[in-house]
């Protein structure tokens, strides 16, 4: 998510403007936000709001985040149609996943895509997976390491080759 425009606000301020940003090469951002003596550990709820030219409506994420974090707090924002879902290339057949890993994957750490994948720095981080079924996590691995799969003029995604 480079050059995204971002913006930021307190929503138990009235919304008060904590200021915009564009997201550096890594997706990054950075909003000051400064808390009063008073503010303590208790968390506020930001609302951040992302656009670019290509998204017709700017994504909107809310987070609780407390003043006194001590390092940076990420954001998880999806992009609708940005890319596929690994339930999408599942689904049209693109690529064969068993359900028990994409329950785990999903449910248990977030991932929902090959970038999602590719943040973490691979699937071989989550012990359990290594255990369900290592053949399919080791080619999802690979698929993820890849280049990235890009929608063609049609807006159709093509077939993955097998490995």
């Amino acid at each position: 998510m480079t050059s995204f425009d971002t913006e930021a606000n307190d929503n138990q301020a009235n919304g008060r403007d904590l200021g915009t940003d564009v997201t550096d090469a890594l997706g990054e951002f950075v909003i000051a936000y400064f808390a009063g003596d008073n503010a303590g550990s208790i968390a506020r709820g930001l609302r951040f709001r992302v656009r670019w030219p290509s998204i017709e409506d700017p994504v909107e994420v809310t987070q609780r985040i407390k003043p006194d974090a001590q390092a940076p707090v990420g954001i998880r924002i999806s992009l609708a149609g940005a890319l596929p879902t690994l339930r999408q290339l599942g689904g049209s057949g693109h690529i064969d996943l068993p359900d028990a890993i994409l329950a785990t994957i999903e449910g248990k750490h977030g991932i929902r895509s090959l970038a999602d994948i590719r943040r973490i720095g691979g699937l071989v981080r989550i012990a359990e997976l290594r255990t369900t079924d290592l053949a399919a996590t080791i080619h999802l691995n690979a698929l993820a390491a890849g280049p990235p799969i890009k929608r063609s003029e049609r807006g159709h995604v093509p077939a993955c080759p097998s490995l």
